[in-house]
């Protein structure tokens, strides 16, 4: 009886241990996906890749076993920062030092993907690094309570929301984000005040590819545009827009800002517009439609499957993507389909009269600030200090009504380039008339300036999934191109064609790549859409 006793204990710890051992050793594929991700070398990563391939692990596969896989500051370190601001600092092309504030939501939970507003600062022309603060440490509140984090960096003079430098200030900062936190790359929104709401137009025109929407406050939409740089019609239509303006906005009443509100619409653009009538140039106006502008936010995730895009490209390095279109060279001599231009987006022909004017006047009118050297208020004899009071027969009132009157006197409607402004300024308790011979910039006329780096060819690329097996391209000088194919994109399993410019240039199946999932888990930040196979067109 003992001796059975006993066998039978053996033969149940016999049993017993292998199943236990059995479960002991890791999942090869996740042993070798948290390698890859544990690299610090481009060389130790393409080493990790390629055991992957030789071994016949799919992207499908690397994809089920992301959500074990350790990518992300534990919730209590410093990187974590749940409930804190953290600050670091990014240095630009152009060895400009920047600071990047961001705001973590006590409700951080590294496991879980959390989403990302991006702050832009107004006020981008001055001459210190430090506007950022006000975003982490205003909306602190508002990410705790919602559970976003808030990501604000500072741009000054030289580095604006809108030149190259400023577009990769903003997308070096979310990099940082993504590297240190776990960010829902499909829900990173960007929202300003006053030169951050122009900043929000210009990324929505220029790089909207990271982004999911675009929530612009006392911002002006064609700012880039004003500047001479351009703003074209099809990158509009990427991305959906909640747009804030105001009544008495000194700076862009919402009168003056109508007609280009109208424009984006015409040109496609999914914009919801908030006019308040009664609010200025101040920040204190965006509690009134905040909870409206974040519901807008969550109802709008990035789509980056979606079956057709429009894009225009001028510098592949700089903004050569859009979901899955990639421009990987333009080439003026391409001229592919003539019929396709990139078409910009109309801004009011104004004539100038170089003239800053002093934003904190009460009015009545508008005092002069200052006078731009060998400007048309120049030559004038307009003086530092006047009040303009009337522009021909219109009497100027209060500084938003004011505004409103002298843009519409300084819009052109007829084909000329030049006008004759009459007006009247009090000086010292005088009353002055002067003839002003004003007229439009050359920036105005089309050029491309090369201080805003947009002096280069434009690419165009109109792409429309047709069914699971077929894309249709529409090419203007395009040198070559990249599609990211995705399961919810195309049938991956099945030969697929694409057609370029009205000829079938790919007929077969593209066989996943692993080693290119896992490069585009890394660039985005995210496992969705689950890229899984590239393939290079030269139109």
């Amino acid at each position: 009886m003992r001796l059975a006793a006993v066998s039978t204990v053996l033969l149940l710890l016999f049993v017993a241990v292998p199943t236990a051992r059995a479960e002991d050793p890791p999942d090869p594929v996740q042993a070798d996906v948290q390698a890859w991700f544990d690299a610090k070398t481009s060389d130790a990563r393409a080493a990790v890749a390629m055991r992957l391939a030789f071994r016949g692990v799919t992207p499908k596969a690397v994809h089920a076993v992301l959500p074990k896989i350790q990518r992300y500051a534990h919730p209590d370190t410093d990187q974590g920062a749940a409930g804190k601001v953290v600050e670091w600092t990014r240095t630009t092309g152009k060895d400009r030092t920047h600071t990047i504030y961001a705001r973590v939501p006590e409700s951080y939970d590294a496991a879980k993907p959390t989403p990302v507003l991006i702050w832009l600062h107004g006020g981008v022309r001055r001459d210190s690094d430090g506007g950022g603060a006000f975003g982490a440490n205003a909306l602190g509140e508002r990410a705790d309570a919602h559970g976003f984090i808030v990501l604000s960096p500072s741009a000054y003079a030289g580095v604006a929301w809108w030149t190259p430098e400023g577009v990769g200030l903003v997308r070096g900062a979310l990099d940082d984000a993504k590297a240190r936190w776990h960010v829902d790359a499909n829900r990173v929104y960007v929202s300003g005040f006053s030169d951050g709401g122009s900043g929000c137009y210009h990324l929505l025109a220029h790089d909207p590819d990271p982004y999911a929407a675009f929530l612009p406050m006392m911002g002006h939409p064609a700012f880039t545009r004003m500047l001479g740089g351009p703003t074209y019609a099809s990158n509009v239509q990427s991305r959906p827009v909640f747009a804030v303006n105001g009544g008495k906005d000194q700076l862009y009443p919402s009168a003056t800002l109508k007609p280009l509100i109208d424009g984006l619409e015409q040109a496609g653009c999914d914009i919801t517009w908030k006019d308040l009538p009664e609010a200025g140039h101040s920040l204190n106006h965006v509690t009134e439609v905040w909870n409206e502008l974040w519901a807008f936010a969550q109802a709008h995730p990035r789509d980056a499957a979606s079956a057709e895009l429009r894009f225009a490209c001028w510098d592949p390095k700089r903004n050569g993507r859009l979901d899955w279109i990639e421009v990987l060279r333009v080439d003026p001599k391409a001229t592919g389909d003539t019929k396709l231009e990139a078409k910009e987006l109309a801004l009011p022909r104004r004539v100038v009269l170089g003239v800053r004017l002093d934003m904190a006047f009460q009015g009545p009118g508008l005092r002069i600030a200052s006078v731009e050297p060998d400007s048309a208020a120049e030559a004038a004899g307009v003086l530092e200090g006047d009040v303009l009071v009337k522009v021909g027969d219109t009497a100027l009132g209060a500084p938003a009504e004011a505004v409103a009157a002298l843009r519409k006197a300084l819009t052109l409607t007829d084909g000329g380039g030049e006008r004759t402004l009459s007006v009247t300024v009090e000086r010292e308790g005088k009353t002055v008339a002067l003839e002003i011979a004003a007229r439009v910039p050359d920036g105005a006329a089309g050029t491309r300036p090369a201080a805003l780096g947009y002096d280069v060819p434009v690419g165009v690329v109109v792409a429309k999934r047709t069914s699971r097996t077929r894309i249709d391209l529409r090419t203007r000088h395009v040198g070559a191109l990249r599609l990211h194919l995705s399961r919810a994109l195309v049938d991956l399993e099945q030969p697929i064609e694409i057609y370029v410019n009205g000829k079938r240039r790919f007929r077969g199946v593209v066989k996943p790549d692993v080693a290119y999932a896992l490069g585009e888990i890394r660039r985005s930040g995210s496992a969705t859409p689950h890229y899984e196979a590239p393939l290079v067109l030269r139109p």
